[in-house]
């Protein structure tokens, strides 16, 4: 190719374009010229001229031909990396109206790369041969999917010690990577607004802010299954909001069936009747409030861990959830063997009005800490701790065995 060429070709590609776009347009345009000659003569996108996409004679518009990897939930309908990827890399769009709620917030973008089989040692950039790989390149739906498999490419924030290979699939979550996997790093942050607008009916299936092995993550999908509560919008359920009274008192009449007893509560007097009031009544009518007289319980209020484990003993007597039996020291802390009685949490007074509801909290699993941990029972209760709570309440559960760590071999 003649250096006129070449400068004609470069002259094509955007000059602001991101690594990743660089790379596409120079891959187009060398493409175009190849099935297309008349490329260089007529003032046509590269895109234009090419018909055929790994083999598939597809729109230029089509997914097939832009460049971009598939979203994972188009593959396998869970937004997360799928068995035989690990998580490579992180790119964000700023201010994205996908993850905002009172204001814009980023949208990040996560990389699945295929992991390697038999590779012994990693290229430049922690990249093994596709060879080395089961990565096999297409576009699996034909033109109305993007590539999978294709793009030996990664940005390298995450699994900095482990070799991959293409790119499998991408993920999207308005959850920090850092906090998704806990082997990606804050930096380098890159952005790119090619894919601002990049979207999929199935990444809407599900809460976008909740990471998959978060501790909470099964309550809230237990909870949202059963219909006793929903997100903050349809698609973020905002697991580090605040709950007041008011949506804590409608979740708990949710649980119960959502049946209302009547009752004359001095709560009445406190505020105006609302949608909730069903809810209000219903624990004023069954004595499910805290310790403190019912008319001090404000709609509005926050709601403490004192009182939420208080409310969640008092629900135990009307509901027909089955509790054990009353615990022995062992069953409450079985790594203390020599224990003759249960320590109290250091914040934990004697006497205090929550102190038997925080016992029985412990007992059960509600509660997953214990002494010498302090309770905190001032400490406000979040959507995603009240997703636990209830769900421990109706579910104790079982013991699991620890994780093993896994053997890495480092490429840096």
């Amino acid at each position: 190719m003649s250096r006129k060429l070449v400068m004609r070709v470069s002259s094509l590609v955007d000059r602001h374009t991101s690594r990743r776009g660089f790379l596409r347009s120079l891959v187009m345009s060398a493409t175009a010229i190849a099935f297309a000659p008349a490329y260089l003569v007529r003032p046509i996108a590269a895109e234009a001229a090419i018909i055929t996409c790994l083999g598939l004679r597809c729109s230029h518009w089509s997914a097939c031909c832009d460049g971009w990897t598939e979203f994972c939930c188009r593959l396998t309908g869970e937004n997360t990396c799928p068995p035989g990827t690990v998580v490579g890399g992180w790119w964000k769009v700023n201010n994205s109206s996908f993850c905002s709620r009172d204001e814009p917030r980023p949208r990040y973008y996560i990389d699945c790369n295929v992991t390697c089989v038999t590779a012994r040692r990693c290229r430049p950039g922690g990249l093994c041969r596709r060879s080395e790989t089961a990565a096999w390149c297409r576009c699996p739906d034909g033109c109305d999917t993007r590539k999978v498999d294709c793009v030996q490419f990664r940005y390298g924030q995450c699994n900095q010690h482990t070799c991959v290979g293409p790119i499998r699939c991408r993920v999207v979550t308005c959850v920090p990577p850092w906090q998704w996997d806990p082997t990606c790093r804050r930096w380098p942050a890159l952005t790119s607004e090619a894919t601002r607008h990049h979207d999929r009916p199935c990444l809407h299936d599900w809460f976008n802010d909740v990471p998959p092995n978060a501790f909470y993550a099964g309550a809230v999908r237990w909870m949202s299954d059963r219909g006793i509560a929903s997100g903050v919008t349809d698609d973020l359920f905002g697991p580090d909001e605040p709950v007041l009274w008011e949506h804590f008192a409608t979740l708990l009449w949710s649980y119960a069936g959502g049946s209302a007893t009547p009752s004359t509560s001095p709560l009445d007097e406190a505020y105006a009747r609302t949608d909730y009031e069903e809810a209000v009544d219903w624990m004023a009518g069954n004595e499910v409030v805290p310790g403190p007289p019912a008319r001090y319980l404000d709609p509005a209020n926050h709601v403490t861990r004192a009182e939420a484990v208080t409310v969640l003993h008092r629900l135990a007597a009307i509901t027909n959830t089955v509790s054990r039996e009353d615990p022995t020291p062992e069953d409450l802390y079985p790594e203390r063997e020599l224990i003759t009685e249960r320590p109290p949490f250091p914040d934990v007074a004697d006497g205090a009005w929550y102190g038997e509801a925080v016992d029985w909290a412990a007992a059960q699993g509600i509660v997953w800490w214990s002494p010498p941990d302090p309770f905190h029972p001032d400490q406000v209760v979040t959507r995603s701790e009240a997703a636990v709570y209830l769900h421990r309440f109706h579910e104790p559960p079982a013991p699991t065995a620890a994780p093993q760590p896994e053997s890495i071999e480092p490429w840096m």
